[in-house]
């Protein structure tokens, strides 16, 4: 198995509020272990720690790293990170490693 964390930090430019856009970003990505079946769990956490750079992480869950192409290029997750986190990302950070 292979964990994918990301952290991101968003600047505040987004539409409305910040928490509630991070809020449905955390609502759709967790809702993709119902689409995507090589991804096998997620979980979004939001930083509560204001001097730190970064306003969340994902956690994903995947069989390999073959599984986890699949889900970075399906098309429900490319929308998300097109239209939720790309245009506001100013920072990320990953590391993936076996358990």
């Amino acid at each position: 198995m292979i964990k994918h964390i990301v952290l991101f930090g968003l600047d505040d430019t987004m539409p409305g509020n910040k928490k509630a856009h991070l809020t449905e970003i955390k609502k759709r990505l967790e809702a993709l272990t119902q689409e995507i079946d090589a991804l096998k769990g997620m979980q979004v956490k939001f930083n509560v720690n204001p001097a730190e750079n970064y306003d969340f992480m994902l956690i994903a869950d995947v069989e390999d790293m073959d599984a986890l192409g699949v889900y970075a290029g399906h098309p429900s997750h490319v929308s998300i990170v097109k239209e939720l986190i790309a245009p506001y990302k100013v920072s990320r950070a990953c590391i993936d490693y076996e358990y």
